[in-house]
């Protein structure tokens, strides 16, 4: 498992974020806007592998934050195909909601690849 753990949070609607594993050399970053719907969360944007190893199986989490930032839903999503040394690839992570179930009220949202893997 690489890229564990790389989160940023955001609270303007676009945004750029960089991190750094020093450990290992690499860095990612991404970048990304958001949309709403009357019941829907959708957050678009990209990512940049800044390492040597080439990256699959990607998985995004969004994190919805409250006013008093405790979680108050979260989304999750993943990288289609692999992503390799300074590629930029591009991701969607759609928060599902609908009229019945919306999407839960927040005032900031957080994005972390929460798991990838070394092709």
């Amino acid at each position: 498992m690489i890229a564990d753990g790389r989160r940023a949070e955001f609270v303007e609607r676009d945004d750029v974020a960089t991190s750094h594993d020093s450990d290992r050399g690499e860095r990612t970053s991404w970048s990304h806007s958001s949309r709403s719907t009357r019941y829907n969360f959708i957050v678009v944007g990209t990512v940049r592998n800044g390492g040597t190893d080439s990256w699959d199986n990607v998985r995004l989490e969004v994190r919805l934050r409250d006013s008093e930032n405790r979680v108050a839903g979260i989304c999750r999503g993943y990288v289609r195909g692999p992503v390799r040394p300074t590629q930029v690839r591009y991701f969607s992570v759609d928060c599902d909601g609908t009229e019945r179930e919306p999407v839960a009220e927040h005032a900031r949202y957080e994005v972390e690849v929460v798991d990838a893997s070394e092709e």
